[in-house]
This record gives C-alpha cells, structure tokens and sequence, in this order.
C-alpha cells in the first residue's frame, strides 16, 4: 500500500516537470502509466500468491503423507505387541505342560494308572504320546524366534532336547524292563536325573520369558521406531505384512 503511494506521488512529480529533451517528452498520460504499473505489480502479487499457495499445499501433503505412514507403522506395530502377546502366553501354556508332564511324579502316576499290571504299558505309552505331542508344539512355539530357530547350542534348545530324551528313556526303561521297578535305589536315581533336566529346563525357560517379556514392555512403553522394533525382534522387512 505504502509503495503504491509513493509510486503514484513519483509519477505525478514526474508529469508535473518540464523538459525541453524532446526524447523525455511523456507519449503515455499518468493514467495509462499507472494501470501498467498496477497491471504488473497485481501480476507480480498473483504470483507470489500462487507460489505461497504452492509451498502451503507441499507442506499439507507432506504432513498427510507422513500421518499416512506414520498410521501404517502403528498398525504394524500393533500387529507385533498382539502377536508376541499371544506367543508369550502360549509358550508360557505348553512350556508348563511339557515340564510337567516330564517329570518324575507323571511316569509315577502313569506306571500306577492299571495297578493289575503294574507298571501301566498303557499309562506309560500315554504319557510318552502327551510328551511327543507338547514336545512338536513347544518346538513350533520357539522356533518362531530367529535366535531360537538358526542357534541350536542356544541354552534353552539344549534344555528343551535334553528333558525329552531323558523322559523318553525314562519311560522306554521302565516299560520295557530294563529298570527294575522294585529296585527303588535304581528307580530314585533315575527320578533325580529326570527331576534335574526337568528343573534346567524350568531355569532356561524362566531367563528366556523374562527377556520376551521385557522386549515386549519396550515395545509397549517406549517410542521406538518400525525399525527399531524389527531389529529387536530380527524382523524382515520382506515379513512386514
């Protein structure tokens, strides 16, 4: 506004003085000088309004692609913290099936189950089928975990493998009569060496749910990024979706 005041007092001054240089002589009245002035500077205010314009809709689309990805990643998380939730919860579930059904007080309880024929063949070969069964699931459960899965000398691998074959041959020993089970210094080191694999076991799988647990509350209570988190849980990013 100020500018174009002083324009218009420039170009009344300027018609107002007298020349004999025939070449300064005006050929255009004030009138046609300032519409072409007001022409180009309401040309040159449109442009500028067109470039602020511009650079506010960059900004808004910037902002609205960078909500966009940020929703995306929040469901991607969200999808992580539901899955390892419900992975945790069940590993906890079929881990305390497998000790317990690997320890001394279950064969007891399986080789009494027919007391006519005792030891029970039948409570026996149960017991050994209740073992294969939570040993495939406990296995499934684990080997989600890339550190798991690629690391067999992994402590928790080691204890996990070792309970089994130690029940196995528990029960293939009583079962078949190679442990005669009338011979009670025999049957109770057998069942101190089960009730040992049974507690390292318990041991590995307490260390191993404490560190899930506490990636988990990370994942839940810090701000971490996408990639962050896939570093901590050895995510792919071909694995995403």
């Amino acid at each position: 506004m100020i500018l174009s005041i002083l324009f218009a007092i420039v170009i009344h001054i300027l018609f107002c003085l007298e020349t004999s240089n025939k070449y300064l002589i005006a050929r255009w009245g004030a009138g046609d000088i300032l519409a072409y002035a007001s022409t180009v500077a309401l040309g040159l205010l449109a442009m500028w309004q067109n470039k602020k314009q511009q650079e506010e809709n960059d900004k808004a689309q910037d902002r609205l692609e960078s909500i966009s990805i940020r929703t995306n990643e929040l469901n991607v998380i969200n999808k992580i913290v539901e899955f390892e939730s419900n992975r945790i919860q069940s590993l906890k579930q079929v881990m305390d099936d497998y000790a317990s059904n690997c320890n001394p007080q279950a064969v007891a309880l399986a080789m009494a189950k027919d007391m006519l024929h005792f030891p029970s063949v039948i409570g026996l070969t149960e017991l050994e089928k209740v073992i294969d069964e939570l040993f495939i699931n406990v296995g499934r459960l684990m080997r989600i975990d890339d550190v798991l899965q690629y690391h067999d000398d992994h402590p928790l691998n080691c204890a996990y493998v070792n309970l089994y074959h130690c029940a196995k041959r528990s029960i293939n020993n009583i079962r078949d009569g190679k442990i005669d089970t009338n011979d009670h210094q025999a049957m109770e080191k057998d069942a101190k060496t089960l009730a040992h694999f049974r507690d390292e076991f318990l041991h590995e799988r307490e260390k191993y749910l404490v560190e899930q647990e506490i990636k988990l509350k990370k994942l839940l209570f810090e701000e971490l990024t996408l990639e962050e988190i896939r570093g901590l849980y050895n995510i792919q990013e071909n694995c995403k979706d």
